[in-house]
Protein backbone atom coordinates (compact mmCIF):
# COMPACT_ATOMS: atom_id res chain seq x y z
CA UNK A 1 0.00 0.00 0.00
CA UNK A 2 1.41 3.11 -0.63
CA UNK A 3 2.08 6.23 1.11
CA UNK A 4 -0.66 8.45 2.52
CA UNK A 5 -0.61 11.84 2.56
CA UNK A 6 0.73 13.66 5.79
CA UNK A 7 -2.21 16.71 7.06
CA UNK A 8 -1.65 19.27 9.26
CA UNK A 9 -0.91 17.65 13.02
CA UNK A 10 -2.06 19.47 15.60
CA UNK A 11 1.37 20.41 17.28
CA UNK A 12 0.62 19.66 20.92
CA UNK A 13 -0.31 16.17 19.69
CA UNK A 14 1.82 14.33 17.91
CA UNK A 15 0.46 11.00 17.39
CA UNK A 16 -3.90 11.57 18.08
CA UNK A 17 -6.15 8.89 18.82
CA UNK A 18 -8.41 7.43 16.36
CA UNK A 19 -11.34 5.72 17.85
CA UNK A 20 -13.20 3.77 14.83
CA UNK A 21 -16.27 1.83 15.09
CA UNK A 22 -17.89 0.25 11.71
CA UNK A 23 -19.66 -3.28 10.54
CA UNK A 24 -17.52 -4.15 7.77
CA UNK A 25 -14.72 -6.33 9.65
CA UNK A 26 -12.46 -6.60 6.32
CA UNK A 27 -13.02 -2.89 5.77
CA UNK A 28 -12.00 -1.99 9.29
CA UNK A 29 -8.99 -4.61 9.45
CA UNK A 30 -7.41 -2.72 6.36
CA UNK A 31 -8.13 0.75 7.08
CA UNK A 32 -6.93 0.53 10.66
CA UNK A 33 -3.58 -0.31 9.61
CA UNK A 34 -3.42 1.85 6.99
CA UNK A 35 -3.95 4.75 9.03
CA UNK A 36 -1.43 3.42 11.82
CA UNK A 37 1.09 3.65 9.47
CA UNK A 38 0.11 7.80 8.97
CA UNK A 39 1.08 8.10 13.09
CA UNK A 40 -2.48 7.70 13.94
CA UNK A 41 -2.68 5.65 17.22
CA UNK A 42 -6.30 3.53 16.07
CA UNK A 43 -8.21 1.64 17.59
CA UNK A 44 -11.01 -0.45 15.81
CA UNK A 45 -14.29 -2.19 17.20
CA UNK A 46 -16.97 -3.80 15.37
CA UNK A 47 -19.64 -3.28 17.99
CA UNK A 48 -20.55 0.23 19.57
CA UNK A 49 -21.38 -1.30 22.75
CA UNK A 50 -17.42 -1.81 23.44
CA UNK A 51 -16.80 1.90 22.45
CA UNK A 52 -18.68 3.27 25.28
CA UNK A 53 -16.60 1.05 27.58
CA UNK A 54 -13.46 1.91 26.38
CA UNK A 55 -13.96 5.63 25.83
CA UNK A 56 -11.97 6.71 29.39
CA UNK A 57 -9.22 4.43 28.56
CA UNK A 58 -8.58 5.26 25.21
CA UNK A 59 -9.04 8.88 25.61
CA UNK A 60 -9.86 9.49 21.23
CA UNK A 61 -9.49 12.54 20.25
CA UNK A 62 -11.44 11.73 17.18
CA UNK A 63 -14.32 9.39 16.60
CA UNK A 64 -15.38 7.65 13.49
CA UNK A 65 -18.77 5.99 14.01
CA UNK A 66 -20.73 3.79 10.75
CA UNK A 67 -23.48 5.59 10.51
CA UNK A 68 -24.86 2.36 8.58
CA UNK A 69 -24.98 0.12 11.57
CA UNK A 70 -28.04 -1.99 11.94
CA UNK A 71 -30.92 -0.51 14.24
CA UNK A 72 -29.79 3.38 13.65
CA UNK A 73 -26.84 2.10 16.53
CA UNK A 74 -24.21 4.34 14.92
CA UNK A 75 -26.79 7.17 15.29
CA UNK A 76 -27.49 6.15 18.64
CA UNK A 77 -23.52 5.18 19.91
CA UNK A 78 -23.09 9.45 18.64
CA UNK A 79 -25.73 10.95 20.92
CA UNK A 80 -24.07 8.72 23.77
CA UNK A 81 -21.11 9.92 23.21
CA UNK A 82 -22.32 13.56 23.49
CA UNK A 83 -24.02 12.85 26.91
CA UNK A 84 -20.86 11.74 28.06
CA UNK A 85 -19.44 13.58 30.93
CA UNK A 86 -15.69 13.60 29.68
CA UNK A 87 -15.59 13.02 26.26
CA UNK A 88 -19.02 14.59 25.18
CA UNK A 89 -16.82 17.52 22.87
CA UNK A 90 -14.73 15.46 21.18
CA UNK A 91 -15.28 15.42 17.18
CA UNK A 92 -17.14 12.51 15.78
CA UNK A 93 -16.76 11.75 11.83
CA UNK A 94 -20.04 9.79 11.14
CA UNK A 95 -19.77 7.61 7.62
CA UNK A 96 -23.23 7.18 5.37
CA UNK A 97 -23.59 5.14 2.47
CA UNK A 98 -24.90 8.45 0.54
CA UNK A 99 -23.51 11.88 1.75
CA UNK A 100 -27.12 13.23 0.67
CA UNK A 101 -29.88 15.55 2.86
CA UNK A 102 -31.21 12.37 4.54
CA UNK A 103 -27.40 11.90 5.95
CA UNK A 104 -27.12 15.37 6.57
CA UNK A 105 -30.12 15.41 8.87
CA UNK A 106 -29.24 11.88 10.67
CA UNK A 107 -26.03 13.55 11.47
CA UNK A 108 -27.13 16.89 12.29
CA UNK A 109 -29.90 15.07 14.62
CA UNK A 110 -27.55 13.20 16.44
CA UNK A 111 -24.46 16.00 16.62
CA UNK A 112 -21.81 14.27 14.72
CA UNK A 113 -19.44 16.92 14.02
CA UNK A 114 -18.58 15.88 9.85
CA UNK A 115 -19.89 13.40 7.04
CA UNK A 116 -18.39 10.86 4.89
CA UNK A 117 -19.02 8.34 2.47
CA UNK A 118 -18.97 5.20 4.35
CA UNK A 119 -16.30 3.03 2.25
CA UNK A 120 -13.92 5.97 2.24
CA UNK A 121 -10.17 5.26 1.14
CA UNK A 122 -8.09 5.00 3.74
CA UNK A 123 -6.10 8.22 2.42
CA UNK A 124 -8.88 10.27 2.17
CA UNK A 125 -10.13 9.33 5.44
CA UNK A 126 -6.96 10.01 7.09
CA UNK A 127 -7.06 13.79 5.64
CA UNK A 128 -10.20 14.35 6.69
CA UNK A 129 -9.46 13.06 10.69
CA UNK A 130 -6.45 15.58 10.39
CA UNK A 131 -8.39 18.12 9.37
CA UNK A 132 -11.26 17.71 12.29
CA UNK A 133 -8.21 17.21 14.55
CA UNK A 134 -6.90 20.57 13.29
CA UNK A 135 -10.30 22.68 13.32
CA UNK A 136 -10.06 21.15 16.99
CA UNK A 137 -6.78 22.87 17.70
CA UNK A 138 -8.11 26.21 16.46
CA UNK A 139 -10.87 25.84 18.23
CA UNK A 140 -9.28 25.42 21.61
CA UNK A 141 -7.01 28.46 20.81
CA UNK A 142 -8.86 30.92 19.72
CA UNK A 143 -11.12 29.99 23.41
CA UNK A 144 -12.00 33.63 24.55
CA UNK A 145 -8.98 35.01 27.01
CA UNK A 146 -7.64 31.26 27.54
CA UNK A 147 -4.37 32.37 29.23
CA UNK A 148 -3.19 28.90 28.64
CA UNK A 149 -2.43 29.62 24.61
CA UNK A 150 0.97 30.94 24.16
CA UNK A 151 2.84 32.51 21.10
CA UNK A 152 2.34 30.18 18.37
CA UNK A 153 -1.19 29.43 18.77
CA UNK A 154 0.22 26.11 20.82
CA UNK A 155 -1.93 25.25 23.89
CA UNK A 156 0.09 25.09 27.37
CA UNK A 157 -0.68 23.38 30.24
CA UNK A 158 -1.34 24.70 33.11
CA UNK A 159 -0.58 24.02 36.51
CA UNK A 160 -0.16 24.48 40.21
CA UNK A 161 2.47 22.82 42.69
CA UNK A 162 2.22 22.53 46.00
CA UNK A 163 4.99 21.88 47.50
CA UNK A 164 3.92 21.46 51.12
CA UNK A 165 1.99 18.68 49.59
CA UNK A 166 4.26 17.48 46.98
CA UNK A 167 1.48 17.60 45.22
CA UNK A 168 0.36 18.72 41.69
CA UNK A 169 -2.72 20.02 40.18
CA UNK A 170 -3.02 21.01 35.98
CA UNK A 171 -5.89 21.45 33.32
CA UNK A 172 -6.51 18.88 30.60
CA UNK A 173 -3.80 20.20 28.25
CA UNK A 174 -1.09 19.71 31.44
CA UNK A 175 -1.93 16.13 31.77
CA UNK A 176 -2.47 15.65 27.94
CA UNK A 177 1.00 16.67 26.83
CA UNK A 178 2.21 15.04 30.10
CA UNK A 179 0.58 12.04 28.46
CA UNK A 180 -0.78 11.31 31.89
CA UNK A 181 -4.92 9.76 32.58
CA UNK A 182 -6.22 11.68 35.34
CA UNK A 183 -10.17 11.18 35.42
CA UNK A 184 -10.78 13.98 38.37
CA UNK A 185 -9.07 17.54 37.83
CA UNK A 186 -10.20 18.65 40.85
CA UNK A 187 -7.93 16.01 42.52
CA UNK A 188 -4.44 16.69 42.68
CA UNK A 189 -1.70 14.21 42.13
CA UNK A 190 1.95 12.87 43.58
CA UNK A 191 4.17 14.95 41.98
CA UNK A 192 6.36 11.19 42.53
CA UNK A 193 4.00 10.17 39.91
CA UNK A 194 5.12 12.87 37.24
CA UNK A 195 8.61 13.24 38.20
CA UNK A 196 8.89 9.35 37.17
CA UNK A 197 8.65 10.84 33.29
CA UNK A 198 12.34 12.22 33.32
CA UNK A 199 15.99 11.51 33.40
CA UNK A 200 17.72 12.15 36.50
CA UNK A 201 19.59 14.45 35.29
CA UNK A 202 16.42 16.57 34.75
CA UNK A 203 14.40 15.86 37.81
CA UNK A 204 17.93 17.22 39.78
CA UNK A 205 17.74 20.72 37.70
CA UNK A 206 14.61 20.95 38.03
CA UNK A 207 14.82 20.60 41.83
CA UNK A 208 17.87 22.95 42.28
CA UNK A 209 16.01 25.47 40.24
CA UNK A 210 12.70 24.89 42.10
CA UNK A 211 14.59 24.84 45.23
CA UNK A 212 16.42 28.56 44.56
CA UNK A 213 12.56 29.49 43.77
CA UNK A 214 11.05 28.79 47.27
CA UNK A 215 14.21 30.69 48.84
CA UNK A 216 13.19 33.78 47.00
CA UNK A 217 16.23 33.11 44.33
CA UNK A 218 14.91 33.92 40.73
CA UNK A 219 12.09 32.51 38.55
CA UNK A 220 13.34 29.73 36.24
CA UNK A 221 12.34 28.36 32.52
CA UNK A 222 13.78 25.11 32.54
CA UNK A 223 13.51 22.79 29.37
CA UNK A 224 13.32 19.25 30.13
CA UNK A 225 12.89 16.04 28.17
CA UNK A 226 9.74 13.89 29.33
CA UNK A 227 9.25 10.52 28.31
CA UNK A 228 5.41 9.52 27.27
CA UNK A 229 4.28 6.27 27.50
CA UNK A 230 2.92 6.17 23.18
CA UNK A 231 4.65 8.93 22.29
CA UNK A 232 8.39 8.71 22.90
CA UNK A 233 10.48 11.40 24.50
CA UNK A 234 8.99 15.41 24.03
CA UNK A 235 10.90 18.23 25.28
CA UNK A 236 8.54 20.16 27.49
CA UNK A 237 9.46 23.88 28.70
CA UNK A 238 8.07 24.98 31.97
CA UNK A 239 7.39 28.71 32.50
CA UNK A 240 6.86 29.76 36.06
CA UNK A 241 4.27 32.11 36.64
CA UNK A 242 4.08 33.52 40.08
CA UNK A 243 4.74 31.88 43.41
CA UNK A 244 2.17 33.18 46.36
CA UNK A 245 0.59 32.03 50.05
CA UNK A 246 -2.65 31.44 51.48
CA UNK A 247 -3.81 32.72 54.34
CA UNK A 248 -3.09 29.32 56.15
CA UNK A 249 0.60 29.93 55.11
CA UNK A 250 0.76 27.60 52.21
CA UNK A 251 3.13 27.91 49.17
CA UNK A 252 1.52 27.53 45.75
CA UNK A 253 3.98 27.30 42.42
CA UNK A 254 1.93 28.56 39.26
CA UNK A 255 2.91 28.28 35.51
CA UNK A 256 2.86 26.40 32.47
CA UNK A 257 4.11 23.97 30.49
CA UNK A 258 4.44 24.14 27.01
CA UNK A 259 5.50 21.31 24.08
CA UNK A 260 8.85 22.83 22.05
CA UNK A 261 9.96 19.17 20.59
CA UNK A 262 11.88 20.20 17.30
CA UNK A 263 9.93 19.02 14.38
CA UNK A 264 7.19 17.64 16.94
CA UNK A 265 5.51 14.24 15.79
CA UNK A 266 8.70 12.79 13.74
CA UNK A 267 10.91 11.36 16.68
CA UNK A 268 7.12 10.34 18.15
CA UNK A 269 6.05 8.68 14.79
CA UNK A 270 9.37 6.94 13.92
CA UNK A 271 9.09 5.30 17.51
CA UNK A 272 5.73 4.17 16.83
CA UNK A 273 6.77 2.84 14.00
CA UNK A 274 9.57 1.09 14.93
CA UNK A 275 8.28 -0.38 18.13
CA UNK A 276 4.69 -1.33 17.27
CA UNK A 277 2.90 -3.70 15.48
CA UNK A 278 0.54 -2.28 12.21
CA UNK A 279 -1.68 -4.75 12.18
CA UNK A 280 -2.48 -4.89 15.85
CA UNK A 281 -1.68 -1.88 16.87
CA UNK A 282 0.30 -3.48 19.96
CA UNK A 283 4.04 -3.34 20.90
CA UNK A 284 6.60 -5.26 19.06
CA UNK A 285 9.46 -7.59 19.63
CA UNK A 286 11.89 -4.65 20.15
CA UNK A 287 9.57 -2.98 22.19
CA UNK A 288 9.04 -6.27 24.57
CA UNK A 289 13.43 -6.69 24.74
CA UNK A 290 14.18 -2.85 25.74
CA UNK A 291 10.79 -3.75 28.78
CA UNK A 292 12.60 -7.12 29.91
CA UNK A 293 16.15 -5.20 29.89
CA UNK A 294 14.45 -2.38 31.98
CA UNK A 295 13.40 -5.03 34.77
CA UNK A 296 10.55 -5.17 37.03
CA UNK A 297 9.46 -1.56 38.43
CA UNK A 298 10.48 -1.09 41.61
CA UNK A 299 8.22 -2.67 44.50
CA UNK A 300 7.54 -5.50 42.08
CA UNK A 301 7.39 -8.83 43.79
CA UNK A 302 8.98 -10.62 40.34
CA UNK A 303 8.42 -10.45 36.65
CA UNK A 304 7.78 -13.01 34.03
CA UNK A 305 6.80 -13.69 31.00
CA UNK A 306 4.20 -15.58 29.48
CA UNK A 307 4.12 -16.97 25.13
CA UNK A 308 1.59 -17.79 23.43
CA UNK A 309 0.74 -19.33 19.87
CA UNK A 310 -2.59 -20.34 18.59
CA UNK A 311 -2.91 -24.42 18.15
CA UNK A 312 -3.11 -25.06 14.34
CA UNK A 313 -2.72 -21.56 12.98
CA UNK A 314 -1.65 -22.85 9.41
CA UNK A 315 -5.13 -25.15 8.74
CA UNK A 316 -7.01 -21.54 9.59
CA UNK A 317 -5.05 -19.70 6.98
CA UNK A 318 -5.06 -22.75 4.74
CA UNK A 319 -9.01 -23.02 5.02
CA UNK A 320 -10.44 -19.08 5.42
CA UNK A 321 -7.41 -17.42 3.70
CA UNK A 322 -5.21 -15.39 4.66
CA UNK A 323 -7.26 -11.71 5.16
CA UNK A 324 -9.56 -14.42 7.92
CA UNK A 325 -6.49 -15.25 9.56
CA UNK A 326 -5.48 -11.59 9.83
CA UNK A 327 -8.74 -10.71 11.51
CA UNK A 328 -8.30 -13.81 14.08
CA UNK A 329 -5.07 -12.38 14.89
CA UNK A 330 -6.67 -8.68 15.51
CA UNK A 331 -9.34 -10.17 17.70
CA UNK A 332 -7.03 -12.63 20.02
CA UNK A 333 -5.37 -9.35 19.88
CA UNK A 334 -8.11 -7.74 21.26
CA UNK A 335 -9.37 -10.00 23.70
CA UNK A 336 -5.86 -10.50 25.16
CA UNK A 337 -5.78 -6.78 25.84
CA UNK A 338 -9.39 -6.81 27.57
CA UNK A 339 -8.48 -10.03 29.76
CA UNK A 340 -6.05 -7.58 31.12
CA UNK A 341 -6.87 -3.86 30.63
CA UNK A 342 -6.53 -1.23 32.84
CA UNK A 343 -4.80 2.23 33.62
CA UNK A 344 -0.79 2.23 34.60
CA UNK A 345 -0.21 1.27 38.19
CA UNK A 346 0.52 4.21 40.72
CA UNK A 347 4.48 4.64 40.61
CA UNK A 348 6.47 6.97 42.78
CA UNK A 349 6.45 6.94 46.97
CA UNK A 350 5.38 9.65 48.67
CA UNK A 351 7.51 12.69 47.23
CA UNK A 352 8.92 14.19 49.75
CA UNK A 353 12.32 13.66 47.45
CA UNK A 354 11.42 15.81 44.79
CA UNK A 355 14.07 13.77 42.73
CA UNK A 356 12.84 10.61 43.19
CA UNK A 357 10.82 8.89 40.32
CA UNK A 358 11.50 5.83 37.76
CA UNK A 359 13.75 5.70 35.28
CA UNK A 360 11.51 3.86 33.30
CA UNK A 361 8.20 3.86 31.31
CA UNK A 362 6.15 1.48 30.09
CA UNK A 363 3.14 2.90 26.82
CA UNK A 364 -0.12 3.80 28.28
CA UNK A 365 -1.88 2.04 26.41
CA UNK A 366 -0.37 -1.34 27.02
CA UNK A 367 -0.23 -0.86 31.28
CA UNK A 368 -2.55 -2.95 31.71
CA UNK A 369 -4.92 -4.44 34.95
CA UNK A 370 -7.12 -7.51 35.71
CA UNK A 371 -10.86 -7.43 34.62
CA UNK A 372 -13.54 -8.52 36.51
CA UNK A 373 -13.95 -11.35 34.73
CA UNK A 374 -10.34 -12.95 35.57
CA UNK A 375 -10.24 -15.31 38.14
CA UNK A 376 -8.63 -13.22 41.02
CA UNK A 377 -5.28 -14.43 42.75
CA UNK A 378 -3.25 -12.92 45.86
CA UNK A 379 -0.75 -11.85 43.71
CA UNK A 380 0.20 -11.45 39.88
CA UNK A 381 -1.56 -9.67 37.24
CA UNK A 382 -0.45 -9.37 33.59
CA UNK A 383 0.96 -5.54 33.29
CA UNK A 384 1.61 -5.73 28.89
CA UNK A 385 0.34 -7.71 25.62
CA UNK A 386 2.71 -7.60 23.13
CA UNK A 387 2.32 -9.18 19.39
CA UNK A 388 5.93 -10.99 17.86
CA UNK A 389 4.33 -11.63 14.82
CA UNK A 390 2.48 -14.51 12.94
CA UNK A 391 0.20 -16.36 15.83
CA UNK A 392 2.55 -15.41 18.55
CA UNK A 393 1.76 -12.95 21.25
CA UNK A 394 4.09 -12.31 24.66
CA UNK A 395 2.34 -11.69 28.17
CA UNK A 396 4.78 -9.32 30.59
CA UNK A 397 3.50 -10.87 34.30
CA UNK A 398 4.07 -8.44 36.95
CA UNK A 399 4.16 -9.35 41.07
CA UNK A 400 4.78 -13.15 40.22
CA UNK A 401 6.99 -14.10 42.96
CA UNK A 402 7.11 -17.60 41.76
CA UNK A 403 6.60 -20.23 38.96
CA UNK A 404 2.78 -21.16 40.65
CA UNK A 405 1.15 -17.79 40.14
CA UNK A 406 2.44 -17.61 36.71
CA UNK A 407 1.28 -20.74 35.50
CA UNK A 408 -2.37 -19.72 37.10
CA UNK A 409 -2.09 -16.42 35.20
CA UNK A 410 -1.77 -18.58 32.23
CA UNK A 411 -4.55 -20.87 33.32
CA UNK A 412 -7.04 -17.67 33.39
CA UNK A 413 -5.54 -16.47 29.90
CA UNK A 414 -6.43 -20.13 28.52
CA UNK A 415 -9.87 -20.22 30.00
CA UNK A 416 -10.32 -16.79 28.61
CA UNK A 417 -9.43 -17.55 24.91
CA UNK A 418 -11.74 -20.96 25.45
CA UNK A 419 -14.62 -18.80 24.64
CA UNK A 420 -15.72 -18.69 20.75
CA UNK A 421 -14.49 -16.67 18.36
CA UNK A 422 -16.81 -15.19 15.40
CA UNK A 423 -15.41 -14.31 12.09
CA UNK A 424 -19.03 -13.33 9.45
CA UNK A 425 -20.88 -16.47 10.02
CA UNK A 426 -18.29 -18.49 11.23
CA UNK A 427 -17.66 -19.40 14.78
CA UNK A 428 -14.20 -20.75 15.38
CA UNK A 429 -12.80 -22.28 18.66
CA UNK A 430 -9.28 -21.89 19.90
CA UNK A 431 -6.74 -24.09 21.28
CA UNK A 432 -3.03 -22.18 22.24
CA UNK A 433 -0.07 -23.25 24.13
CA UNK A 434 1.09 -20.95 26.72
CA UNK A 435 4.74 -21.31 28.31
CA UNK A 436 5.74 -18.99 31.75
CA UNK A 437 9.48 -18.35 32.79
CA UNK A 438 9.46 -16.29 36.03
CA UNK A 439 13.12 -14.53 35.57
CA UNK A 440 15.55 -12.40 37.42
CA UNK A 441 16.72 -9.43 35.44
CA UNK A 442 19.54 -9.00 36.96
CA UNK A 443 20.72 -12.24 35.77
CA UNK A 444 19.29 -13.17 32.36
CA UNK A 445 19.55 -11.32 29.53
CA UNK A 446 16.16 -10.54 27.81
CA UNK A 447 16.94 -12.68 24.61
CA UNK A 448 17.53 -15.74 26.86
CA UNK A 449 14.52 -14.93 28.58
CA UNK A 450 12.71 -15.06 25.69
CA UNK A 451 14.31 -18.32 24.57
CA UNK A 452 13.19 -20.12 28.00
CA UNK A 453 9.54 -19.10 27.90
CA UNK A 454 9.51 -20.11 24.33
CA UNK A 455 10.76 -23.50 24.90
CA UNK A 456 8.31 -24.26 27.92
CA UNK A 457 5.35 -22.94 25.11
CA UNK A 458 6.85 -25.38 22.70
CA UNK A 459 6.66 -27.73 25.08
CA UNK A 460 3.21 -27.34 25.58
CA UNK A 461 2.50 -27.80 22.28
CA UNK A 462 4.25 -30.89 21.68
CA UNK A 463 2.19 -32.13 24.56
CA UNK A 464 -0.88 -31.65 22.60
CA UNK A 465 -1.30 -28.17 22.78
CA UNK A 466 -4.11 -26.06 24.68
CA UNK A 467 -2.12 -26.07 27.86
CA UNK A 468 0.38 -23.74 30.62
CA UNK A 469 3.78 -24.55 30.56
CA UNK A 470 6.61 -23.70 32.87
CA UNK A 471 10.20 -23.15 31.49
CA UNK A 472 12.65 -26.39 33.27
CA UNK A 473 16.10 -26.48 32.58
CA UNK A 474 15.69 -30.46 30.89
CA UNK A 475 13.42 -28.72 28.05
CA UNK A 476 16.69 -27.13 26.65
CA UNK A 477 18.88 -30.68 26.45
CA UNK A 478 15.26 -32.10 24.71
CA UNK A 479 15.45 -29.57 21.56
CA UNK A 480 19.16 -30.00 20.82
CA UNK A 481 18.60 -34.16 21.38
CA UNK A 482 16.24 -33.35 18.48
CA UNK A 483 18.34 -31.29 16.36
CA UNK A 484 21.40 -33.64 16.92
CA UNK A 485 18.65 -36.34 15.52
Amino acid sequence: MSALPQAVTPAHDALPRVLIVHGDPDWLLRVSQALRTTGLLVTGLGQPDEALDLLDEVRPDCIVIDGALPGAAGQELCRKVREHARHGSVPILLLAAQVDAHALSDAHRCAASDLCRRHVDASVLAHRIRQILWVRTLERSLDAADPAVVRGGTPAGRFEWLPQQFEVRGNEEFFRLLDQHHTDLSLPVDQGVLLEQLSASDRRRLTAGFARLLTGGPTCRPEIEVRTRSSGSRRIRVDIHQVHCTAQGQRIVSGQVQDVTPAAGSAAQLYRLTHYDALTGLPNRRWLIELLRSGPRPGAKGLGLAMLDIDRFSEVTEAYGQQAADRLVVEVAQRLRRIARADRAPRGGSGADLGEGLARIVPADERLRDEDDLASHSSGRIAAVAYLGGDDFALILEDVPGTSEALNLGQDVLTALSEPFRLDDRELFLRVSIGVHVGDPTREDPVGWIGRAELARRAAGADGGNQVRSFEAGQSDQLADRLVM
